[in-house]
């Protein structure tokens, strides 16, 4: 590609843009195609061009990487644009990653009154990424621009994951509910069959006592 690194970091890779960019990794949703920023086009067509992402990933660990950033949690910012990247270079998980943006993207279009694109090609149509590319074509909203659809498909994506989060939450704190009562439970038996031991264990005299009644009763028999 023609990304020139020595420009990039002339213009670009200030203090202050390094620490943003820490920052603006930190505070989003884990989806590869926002983590790396990638062109609003791949919003909405859903088609990742190989050597843009390898040239946003380049431009993300020269603001980032923690050797050349101060800011204390630049080592997990890094983390993530490794991550994404790696998402996106492989097949199946660059196509699960891609269906969640399609169903934020597919939900914006309904939003918008517009038609829903169709699905993509099979994994057997089109295996890598350049078929998958040639195979798909772009999509193009009439009356409405590319940027303003892929703004709000990322604040869609946003908001999915805060749900799912919330859900998750909502799960573990039920389940730890769940656990809790069953430990209850465990406990209070575990009481009951304590009491009953020593219970037992006490009326022990009592039964000796009431066995050799017994037994002399039957001797004078």
């Amino acid at each position: 590609d023609d990304f020139d690194v020595d420009q990039f970091l002339r213009l670009e890779a200030d203090s202050y843009a390094r620490e943003r960019e820490v920052e603006r990794l930190l505070a989003i949703t884990p989806n590869p195609l926002i983590v790396l920023d990638l062109a609003p086009a791949a919003f909405v067509d859903l088609i990742i061009d190989p050597a843009a992402v390898r040239t946003a990933f380049r431009k993300k660990s020269l603001l980032v990487h923690p050797d050349k950033c101060p800011h204390p949690r630049a080592d997990i910012a890094f983390q993530a644009i490794k991550a994404a990247e790696k998402a996106l270079a492989d097949p199946e998980e660059r196509a699960r990653r891609l269906n969640t943006v399609r169903l934020a993207r597919d939900r914006v279009f309904r939003e918008l009154g517009l038609t829903v694109p169709p699905p993509p090609p099979s994994a057997s149509d089109a295996p890598d990424a350049a078929t998958a590319a040639a195979a798909t074509p772009p999509v193009r909203p009439t009356g409405h621009a590319t940027p303003a659809i892929a703004a709000r498909v990322r604040a869609t994506l946003t908001a999915l994951a805060d749900d799912l989060l919330a859900r998750d939450a909502l799960r573990y704190k039920n389940e730890t509910l769940r656990q809790q009562q069953r430990d209850a439970e465990a406990a209070r038996e575990r009481q009951r069959q304590a009491q009953h031991a020593k219970s037992w264990e006490g009326q022990r005299d009592t039964r000796i006592q009431s066995w050799r009644a017994f037994t002399q009763r039957q001797d004078r028999r």
